[in-house]
């Protein structure tokens, strides 16, 4: 079951392993509908720091990728390899749709732990 907070954002904690270049899926939806997500952009970015007071600290950021057809409102979100070798640790993570007016609007925040694993151990 989704969680939104006060501000209507959705709240979804995500667990990667260390070097996986799994990529996150998210769905922009009006009142239960997917939105065409043609003429949009989307970022996702990660930062250690939950309530950042600048931008400097950031980890990374992804630039979404919209999903054909683009009717179905998603974005995928896939890290490159450096971006996928964090430290393990949690981190925080939102992302951000901007409109084709330049109308930024967060879609999603939470968690973004990085779990060690064996294969890519300390690379």
């Amino acid at each position: 079951m989704a969680t939104y907070s006060d501000c209507h954002v959705l709240q979804q904690d995500i667990c990667v392993k260390r070097g996986d270049r799994r990529t996150q899926r998210f769905t922009l939806k009006v009142a239960g509908v997917p939105v065409d997500v043609a003429g949009l952009t989307a970022k996702l970015t990660v930062n250690p720091e939950k309530d950042p007071s600048d931008e400097t600290g950031q980890l990374f950021e992804i630039a979404g990728v919209p999903s054909s057809p683009t009717t179905l409102g998603y974005f995928d979100f896939t890290p490159s390899a450096p971006q996928a070798l964090q430290t393990p640790d949690t981190y925080f993570y939102d992302v951000q749709i901007t409109d084709s007016g330049g109308k930024p609007i967060t879609l999603a925040e939470g968690k973004w732990t990085v779990e060690a694993d064996i294969t890519d151990a300390g690379t």
